[in-house]
């Protein structure tokens, strides 16, 4: 008997919840163990997305110089991107051709939601063409458990703490756009083109991973990429005086 898609991604988030909670936190060297749910995630977006999305882990560049921090999960223009792979587990991704990040938590605590607003402040101030064209690179969060606070309700915790953290960092919205708590089972809207929402466990008891992956599906379709040149943005133009300050005439005569 086939499943409907609510129960087949309730599977998948059991799955990921039993591994996060089996074995691996037996694994005492806390980066290795932190590895292993990235890739956890990675392979989920990667399995399940339409296949112009690539799906991989880096820094991403722009054509100033900037870069991002180091990035759990990248999801890149597949067609359009450059592929500047330095070994199987680790990309260089120019700007332009980005849709989004995925940052995996083990536990939203306070010193994870600092670290996810400061992330998605640095990824925003990436250079994305004149008058910002393309608009910001998304930030989503992929967090296996929350804090428990005393006084609060995970989510309302998770919310509060997100729109205090953000405005101390002087955003003037809550960042990063989309949060999700596998356990607790809440999906935070943050700064993103459709507001704030929050889901309450007892509201979606079930699909809460399927109701994430197609926020994130409509997060992405809304973001502009282009294939980047990286000769003149990213290569010899850029390191190249001459180029900056004349044009190709000018170039012609003083040859």
């Amino acid at each position: 008997m086939s499943k409907n898609v609510t129960a087949f991604f309730d599977d998948v988030a059991e799955n990921m919840l039993q591994f996060f909670e089996g074995w691996d936190k037996h694994i005492p060297q806390e980066g290795e163990k932190g590895g292993l749910r990235e890739r956890r995630v990675r392979d989920f977006f990667e399995k399940y997305l339409p296949n112009k999305y690539g799906v991989a882990s880096g820094h991403i560049i722009d054509r100033r110089g900037a870069v991002s921090l180091q990035e759990d999960v990248v999801i890149f223009d597949r067609i359009n991107c450059p592929v500047l792979k330095v070994d199987p587990y680790y990309h260089v991704f120019p700007c332009e051709s980005v849709y989004a990040t995925v940052e995996v938590k083990s536990v939203l605590n306070p010193k994870a939601v600092a670290e996810c607003v400061s992330h998605t402040q640095r990824l925003r101030g990436l250079y994305r063409g004149d008058m910002n064209e393309l608009g910001p690179i998304e930030s989503f969060i992929f967090a296996y458990d929350s804090y428990d606070s005393r006084k609060k309700l995970p989510v309302d915790w998770a919310i509060d703490r997100f729109r205090k953290t953000s405005l101390a960092k002087n955003q003037p919205r809550p960042v990063p756009s989309l949060v999700l708590c596998l356990k607790k089972k809440f999906v935070l809207h943050l700064g993103g083109p459709d507001g704030r929402s929050t889901f309450f466990p007892d509201m979606l008891k079930s699909g809460i991973l399927l109701y994430y992956f197609e926020k994130v599906l409509q997060r992405l379709s809304q973001v502009q990429t282009t294939s980047p040149s990286l000769f003149t943005q990213y290569g010899w133009e850029k390191g190249n005086p001459i180029i900056r300050s004349r044009n190709i005439w000018n170039l012609k005569k003083a040859a």
